[in-house]
Parts: structure tokens; C-alpha cells; sequence
């Protein structure tokens, strides 16, 4: 089972075995999205425009941090654990 972590009101991310899924219901925009591991070696970096994005990675089960840049520069991070 999933972590659910609310990042900010709006944006939310959890994880469900390999799959990270962002959930930004107020479309608020974003710039960058990071996925790094515990080490702070990037395993995944993008953007999200949807509303829900699930990203698939193909990593080692342990604890990984999210960090969400949106339109206005705030950062926002959470940590996920990921189990495949």
C-alpha cells in the first residue's frame, strides 16, 4: 500500500508499488518535477500539465523525495516510499 502525502492544498503525491502519482487537481502550474533517491541521485525529472500524472520507475524498493517547482518558484518536497 501507498504513502498519501498532500505536498500543498492542492497537489498531491503518493506512490503504489513502482508508480508515483501526482495529483494536481487545481492545475496549478509546474515547472520541474525531481525524483531522487535516498543518495540524491535523480531517477526521474520532468513536467507534469495534467491534472494526474502517474510516472512508472524502475528503481530499488526504499525511500525516495519528490520535489515539485511550481509557476511561482515554490518548492515543494515529500518523500514517497516506492516497493515494486
Amino acid at each position: 500500500m501507498g504513502i498519501d502525502q498532500p505536498v500543498a492544498p492542492i497537489i498531491h503525491v503518493f506512490s503504489h508499488q513502482n508508480i508515483v502519482t501526482i495529483e494536481n487537481k487545481s492545475l496549478v502550474p509546474v515547472k520541474h518535477v525531481v525524483i531522487m533517491d535516498i543518495t540524491g541521485r535523480i531517477v526521474w525529472q520532468g513536467k507534469t500539465t495534467d491534472e494526474k500524472t502517474e510516472i512508472m520507475l524502475n528503481v530499488s524498493s526504499g525511500i525516495y523525495a519528490v520535489s515539485i517547482i511550481t509557476g511561482d518558484n515554490r518548492q515543494l518536497t515529500t518523500k514517497i516510499n516506492i516497493i515494486p
